[in-house]
């Protein structure tokens, strides 16, 4: 079932974090703690003043919230040379608007205009990166179905210089918490994960929201996320890393041309499968 009949469209609308008002972080916070357990509005509202911009979620028709996500930006040192980051922090979106293609639009225009920023302030001379925690596998399969580089990974080992990088910007953020895990069951190719554990209580999806059911794991990403990260469901988070490039906005607006493509003519032909094929790639939350 296509749970978009139900619900109007959704947009998004990129916004710097200073700008929101009390009444728009209330509904937010309503949304969320929906989703989250071990959540509160005082640390909610002090995640949310830590980051640079946010991602709002309307409904079309009446402008009002129905997700959101959050992103920051900041630089480390990793082997003598300064990296830029991009870090994506609390997000969500109401289930009835699960599928719909608005929350990765609206990431593409923020990683792009992030992206640009960086590229002009240090002349090209500053690699950047999508830094990314996960504590579901549908945020991990956001990252592992859009980017062809990316860690960590079942099929591959992360380099050196990546691994640095993930370090550093996991310590930034989060300092003295990240730990290895050894993942010797998926072998050479994927030897150790990085996770950022926290303490019982912590906010974590509720049980009902992304359950990984047994028949989930026949897929080797998924079954991956749970090894690297088996802390998932008390909040712990997977860090993630991706590099953003020019080729990879290439592949982000070709991706985003033929989905809409697609649409149009399930559409023309009454067959809207749509919200089941994106949540199945991993496009929905």
């Amino acid at each position: 079932m296509d749970r978009t009949k139900n619900s109007g469209k959704l947009v998004g609308r990129l916004v710097r974090t200073e700008t929101v008002s009390e009444e728009t972080l209330r509904e937010m916070y309503s949304i969320f703690e929906r989703y989250y357990r071990g959540v509160s509005w005082e640390g909610f509202v002090r995640d949310f003043r830590e980051k640079s911009r946010v991602i709002l979620l309307m409904d079309r028709r009446s402008k009002s919230i129905q997700g959101f996500t959050t992103i920051k930006t900041f630089t480390a040192n990793v082997d003598g040379r300064e990296v830029a980051g991009l870090f994506s922090g609390d997000t969500v979106v109401e289930r009835d608007y699960w599928g719909q293609p608005a929350l990765r639009a609206s990431f593409f225009q923020a990683m792009l205009i992030t992206w640009w920023e960086n590229l002009v302030e240090s002349r090209g001379r500053r690699p950047f990166y999508w830094f990314l925690i996960s504590k579901g596998y549908k945020t991990y399969l956001l990252l592992t179905n859009n980017f062809a580089t990316h860690w960590p990974r079942f099929d591959q080992s992360m380099p050196r210089h990546e691994r640095g990088v993930l370090l550093a910007f996991a310590d930034q953020i989060y300092p003295g918490r990240v730990t290895e895990r050894s993942l010797a069951n998926f072998g050479e190719a994927a030897a150790s994960s990085l996770v950022l554990p926290f303490d019982d209580g912590a906010p974590s999806l509720r049980e009902e929201i992304a359950p990984i059911r047994p028949d989930l794991l026949m897929n080797p990403k998924i079954r991956f996320f749970q090894s690297a990260n088996p802390g998932w469901e008390s909040g712990h988070e997977l860090c993630c890393l991706a590099p953003l490039s020019p080729k990879i906005f290439w592949s982000f607006i070709s991706r985003l041309v033929c989905g809409t493509t697609y649409r149009a003519v399930m559409r023309r032909l009454g067959k809207s499968d749509s919200g089941k094929r994106a949540r199945e790639a991993g496009l929905a939350t």
